[in-house]
């Protein structure tokens, strides 16, 4: 059974802060080690920066779900708002992600970057 935890922040480098504080407080539910925070912390603000450079739109909020599942955590991240989302490959961004997260995909035509995370 997974547990489901919904958030929706406001599109502004002011707010990155929150998201990182609320992903530490969910994950301390599971049997991340320190390491693994702060990985998930580097994560959710690499992603919520990739959306504020990529679509300049900020009328709406990103909207963040986390999954609990077991030993591992599932976060997707949606930009709710207008425009074009095309990440290019060599983004600074994009090459934290790949290398933090066990998994990862972005969905260019929905504007949702999805992670998964495993407790070690």
């Amino acid at each position: 059974m997974s547990d489901r935890i919904t958030l929706d922040i406001p599109k502004k480098s002011d707010f990155i802060s929150i998201i990182r504080l609320t992903t530490s407080s969910i994950v301390n539910k599971l049997d991340f080690n320190i390491d693994e925070v702060d990985d998930l912390k580097i994560l959710v603000a690499e992603i919520s920066v990739m959306f504020i450079r990529y679509i300049k739109d900020d009328n709406r909020n990103l909207r963040f779900e986390f999954i609990l599942d077991g030993d591992l955590i599932k976060i997707d991240v949606t930009d709710m708002n207008e425009g074009d989302f095309r990440v290019e490959d060599d983004d600074l961004s994009m090459l934290i992600i790949e290398s933090l997260s066990d998994e990862y995909s972005i969905d260019e035509e929905g504007k949702r970057v999805t992670i998964v995370k495993k407790c070690s």
